[in-house]
């Protein structure tokens, strides 16, 4: 079952509202930062949704992923973002880092278990091909 005029299954996206189908805004705090892990191309022809999640757990895990103040998913294409509450300010730079990566670890986590569940669906279109739909399309940033 989908959304009436789409294609969208009946299931909660990461990323669209589940009454409308429409795209989310992300959240937003001062308090937030963001883990942004980069998706190889190849993910969205060959890996499932789960196989996906649990490529970003490893990058995570790994500390191959960047920690910025916005979501990079939002502004280009291949990448997954997560938001991640800041620890305290008495942290140290290694201990936030470290902490940070925990946490977005633990959230990739409980998102594959939702998608196992069949509650939650991974939005590949908007991962693999947001640049139509975004106005932030073609701006650089880095990560």
């Amino acid at each position: 079952m989908s959304f009436p005029g789409t294609n969208i299954p009946n299931r909660q996206s990461l990323f669209r509202s589940c009454e409308t189908g429409e795209f989310e805004n992300e959240p937003t705090s001062d308090n937030i930062s963001w883990v942004t892990v980069e998706l190889p191309s190849s993910l969205s022809r060959t890996y499932t949704e789960q196989m996906i999640l649990e490529y970003v757990i490893d990058e995570i895990r790994s500390y191959r992923a960047c920690i910025d103040r916005v979501a990079q998913h939002a502004f280009r294409y291949e990448c997954i973002s997560l938001p991640i509450d800041d620890p305290p300010a008495s942290y140290t730079p290694l201990e936030v880092m470290h902490e940070v990566m925990a946490q977005a670890a633990v959230l990739a986590e409980y998102w594959l278990i939702q998608i196992r569940a069949g509650k939650y669906y991974l939005d590949k279109e908007r991962i693999f091909s947001i640049g139509f739909m975004d106005p932030h399309h073609g701006e650089e940033t880095e990560c």
